[in-house]
């Protein structure tokens, strides 16, 4: 894909799509999953964000604002990672050891 037509990807609002078409087949990326909280003037803003690593940068992918202050649930934390799974286009997925373990997978 050209820089110009990833671009278009990203001017569409669609920057997840920008940052995959970005990532070469051989390429390994990290996918970081955090939580963080904001301050939105009385509001407090709970988020659970999905991001790629790459070099010393991460790029946020997917997000999801979190109901309640406190850590997130698996089956949340599931969700959001299944939402992008559709967009890595055939790529292959590993799952870490606790991951797997808890989705019962082999």
């Amino acid at each position: 894909m050209t820089w110009v037509a990833s671009l278009e990807l990203f001017k569409r609002g669609r920057p997840v799509l920008f940052v995959v078409a970005h990532l070469r087949d051989e390429q390994q990326a990290l996918l970081v999953l955090d939580r963080t909280n904001w301050k939105g003037g009385k509001h407090d803003l709970n988020i659970l964000l999905l991001s790629v690593r790459w070099q010393t940068f991460s790029f946020p992918l997917l997000w999801t604002l979190l109901p309640r202050g406190g850590n997130s649930n698996m089956a949340t934390r599931i969700a959001l990672v299944e939402r992008l799974l559709p967009l890595l286009q055939g790529r292959r997925v590993f799952l870490g050891a606790d991951e797997r373990r808890k989705r019962n997978l082999r």
